[in-house]
Order: structure tokens, then C-alpha cells, then sequence
């Protein structure tokens, strides 16, 4: 399961649909006041990931367990890869998701390109494995690629933003790949 989740900065514990006793038990809260989102539960309901701006507000993916232990940063946007030209600046990794193969799928701006009209960086989808190494680039659109969602084939579905006069809010047309980056 996949939500955008702001509750009072932290990550919430809920109890399992149909107990008697619903409780809320904090799994992490940062140490500053800040957007904790993007959360994905792994295929054996025993880690989440998701995504927070560490202390320079560059947004990285960060992994914890279920029961609030082993909170651990995947990415780091600061650190050069072999598909990235340019300033570490900016660079951001949001909307992670575990794929299958062990891997995990996200967003990230690193690949350095800019919106046509206006200031903003884009995003396109990466992969990395579960430590954040080998990282690869999966898509190479002009404009943004967002939230990949792990389709129960294993296959990915994202949103794409064509550049042909549309709102950069609405219109967003879902597309799908094989974790590979493939068609």
C-alpha cells in the first residue's frame, strides 16, 4: 500500500483492520518539523519506505521497520552517479516504491533538466538496489515522471507529463514499464 502521509510530522503505527483496540504508536518523528510522505509497505509488511528532506532540504528516500527499529537513509542525492552531469544542487528523490526483484523505484531530479516554461527541475524515475547502491536510470522524459506505483504483475505505473500546452497540475497520463525499465 501506497499514501502520502502527514500526520504531526511522524509516522504512525495503526493497529490491523478489524482488532477491538485501534492505537497510534509513533514509528519515527524527526528531530525538526517536517513532511515525513510517500510511504510504501514491503511485499512482507515488514518495512516502509518513504520520503523526507534531511537537514540541507535535499529529499532523500529513507527506509524504517514496522516496529520503529532500523530507521536507515536509501539515497543520497548529494553523492555522484554514473548517470548524472552536473551540481549536486537541488537534487531530489521522492516517491519510492519496493519492486519484486528486492529493488526499489523512485523519483529523482538528479538527471538535471529543467521544465520549458518555467523554473523547476524534473524528475524521472530511477531504480537502486535495496543499500541505494547501483543506481540506474529507468525513464528519460523532457518533463516529469511521477509517482510509480507496483502494479501486482510486478510491472510499474507512473504518470507522465507531456509538454503539449497542458497544465503541469492536471493531465497526466498513466504509463507503464517492466521493472527494467522496458516496455
Amino acid at each position: 500500500t501506497q499514501a502520502a502521509l502527514c500526520l504531526n510530522s511522524a509516522l504512525p503505527d495503526c493497529s490491523p483492520p478489524g482488532t477491538s483496540i485501534v492505537s497510534i504508536t509513533t514509528l519515527f518523528r524527526p528531530e525538526r518539523r517536517l513532511f515525513v510522505g510517500d510511504l510504501d509497505l514491503d511485499f512482507d509488511a515488514q518495512r516502509l519506505l518513504f520520503s523526507m528532506p534531511d537537514a540541507t532540504d535535499h529529499w532523500q528516500v529513507f527506509e524504517i521497520g514496522v516496529d520503529g527499529t532500523g530507521l536507515r537513509r536509501v539515497t543520497d542525492p548529494t553523492v555522484a552517479c554514473d548517470c548524472y552531469k552536473g551540481s549536486h544542487s537541488g537534487q531530489h528523490d521522492i516517491a519510492p516504491a519496493y519492486l519484486p526483484d528486492g529493488w526499489i523505484v523512485f523519483c529523482s531530479s538528479r538527471c538535471n533538466r529543467w521544465v520549458n516554461c518555467f523554473y523547476v527541475r524534473v524528475a524521472v524515475l530511477y531504480r537502486c538496489e535495496a543499500d541505494g547502491s547501483r543506481l540506474r536510470m529507468l525513464s528519460s522524459n523532457i518533463e516529469q515522471d511521477n509517482t510509480p506505483w507496483v502494479l501486482p504483475d510486478g510491472r510499474i505505473l507512473y504518470t507522465r507529463w507531456e509538454y503539449v500546452d497542458r497544465s503541469r497540475e492536471a493531465f497526466h497520463h498513466f504509463w507503464v514499464m517492466n521493472p527494467d525499465g522496458t516496455a
